[in-house]
């Protein structure tokens, strides 16, 4: 019996330090991967204002996982110069952000040739878009095998000024993961926003590797 009190305040201990490391040097957990960014505007100046997050889908607007990426993406926002505000009529400008995950499949091929995956986009109107699409390529007549476990997640944010709904920048960053160890698409929330955010507003209509391919 002692020896089981003993492991069980062992175990406290090692849970409480580890909680404690995890929390010392606070701000959001660092996360790693790689993103593909694609941004779009056409003044490369933008007033770093007043901004209100605001859900494409307003159907997400309460509940713990849009808090989060509203988090994540306020503090990039703040990271790049902006001031987030709590209420739209404080705002001058409305960032609309979604965050979206789908399915793609995986190319399993012989040990000599790997499948090699690409991102498009393109940007459409004469106020910018976002669009594209997700592509596969692999050597004609090799073996191959399709699986649906990659997980593809994309967060999507407009800057929109409030006055007349005018975008002024929008951007996207595609981040992917086997689905099997992908998570909850929000835990990628900051990372995303990381990614889309940094460099602000970064190469309009190009898209880009983050971090930068060294």
């Amino acid at each position: 019996m002692r020896n089981m009190k003993h492991n069980g305040f062992a175990a406290l201990a090692l849970l409480g330090a580890l909680a404690a490391c995890a929390t010392e040097s606070g701000g959001p957990p660092r996360e790693s991967g790689r993103a593909q960014v694609t941004r779009f505007f056409l003044a490369p100046q933008i007033a770093r204002a007043a901004v209100f997050v605001e859900p494409l889908d307003p159907r997400m607007a309460s509940g713990p996982r849009y808090a989060v990426i509203r988090g994540a993406v306020e503090d990039n926002l703040r990271t790049a110069g902006f001031r987030p505000v709590p209420t739209r009529d404080a705002a001058e400008l409305v960032a609309v952000v979604g965050l979206t995950r789908s399915l793609r499949p995986q190319l399993a091929e012989d040990r000599t040739n790997r499948a090699s995956f690409g991102f498009g986009a393109a940007g459409g109107g004469g106020r910018g878009g976002v669009g594209g699409g997700l592509g596969v390529s692999f050597p004609l007549g090799r073996h191959r095998e399709v699986n649906r476990d990659v997980a593809v997640d994309t967060l999507t944010l407009s800057l929109r000024r409030r006055s007349d709904a005018t975008v002024e920048w929008e951007g996207r960053a595609v981040g992917e993961a086997r689905a099997a160890n992908s998570g909850d698409p929000t835990d990628r929330a900051f990372f995303l926003a990381r990614a889309l955010l940094s460099d602000f507003p970064g190469k309009s209509g190009v898209t880009v590797n983050f971090p930068p391919r060294r």
